[in-house]
């Protein structure tokens, strides 16, 4: 079946996305209180807090049910309405795309990646870091569990994406575990002829600082979205590194199945 686009959004949507949104604030503002309260906000310390997550996860566990299975209404709801999130995506990702150089779209390199496989659209490979995958019985991680990275559930949606023409049949994820936030242990992602992407609310500047502490940047692109740091701070950052700001969209404000939200979209590329 061929994407078809909706202009409006219909107001079951407006409704599920609503509740979403709702469900992740509500959680994201219980998390945040407590890091603040137990931890005056140094999450890298909490993080090393076992008990801590644990607590975390039972604090926000209704809302965290009403988020993961409104996504999975989502999906359905997609589906019935003729994929109008997923073009969305198609139109937001060509864009970025035409701001890379060709010499960077060969890999890319995507910590904190979930499941979001649409980005094999503009690259021939993405490493998808992530420290749900490979997870046998619970997810270390607030928003997703162990059947959204499972084989099968990954599996459908490859499959899906391919249906729909967003990325090619020959396209398949590569799959890392592993957290993340720890300093980096994989140089060769970081080379000149690889794109770092990053999304999804992350801190970027403290991401930086943790994962790359005595390591320049190499990275031939870097593609942020939505992150928690204003602009001009993440720019300024690049900057010493030689990264010039190539463009930018605004994304969509859909929310994309498997994705979230794709909005607020900056590629910077290495001088």
């Amino acid at each position: 079946m061929a994407l078809t686009i909706t202009m409006t959004k219909s107001a079951e949507r407006i409704n599920l996305e609503s509740s979403i949104k709702a469900a992740h604030k509500r959680a994201l503002s219980t998390a945040t209180n407590m890091l603040g309260n137990e931890y005056d906000g140094n999450l890298k310390k909490a993080l090393e807090d076992q008990d801590f997550i644990s607590r975390m996860h039972n604090a926000v566990a209704v809302e965290w049910v009403g988020y993961v299975n409104g996504y999975r209404e989502l999906e359905a709801l997609e589906a019935k309405e003729g994929y109008p999130a997923m073009n969305e995506a198609v139109r937001v990702l060509d864009n970025i795309a035409s701001f890379l150089p060709e010499s960077v779209k060969g890999e890319c390199y995507y910590p904190f990646s979930g499941v979001d496989f649409y980005w094999l659209r503009i690259f021939d490979k993405v490493v998808f870091q992530d420290i749900g995958f490979y997870q046998e019985e619970e997810v270390p991680n607030m928003w997703w569990d162990v059947d959204t990275y499972s084989d099968a559930r990954i599996n459908d949606i490859v499959s899906t994406l391919k249906s729909q023409d967003i990325i090619d049949e020959s396209q398949k994820p590569f799959r890392v575990t592993g957290d993340a936030e720890k300093p980096e242990i994989i140089p060769e992602y970081n080379c000149a002829t690889n794109t770092l992407l990053m999304k999804g609310g992350h801190d970027v500047l403290d991401f930086l600082e943790n994962r790359y502490p005595s390591i320049p940047l190499n990275f031939g692109a870097i593609v942020i979205g939505t992150p928690a740091n204003p602009f001009m701070e993440v720019a300024e950052r690049l900057s010493y590194d030689g990264y010039n700001w190539a463009g930018s969209s605004k994304g969509t404000d859909y929310l994309i199945p498997y994705s979230m939200e794709l909005e607020d979209l900056n590629v910077f590329v290495k001088e």
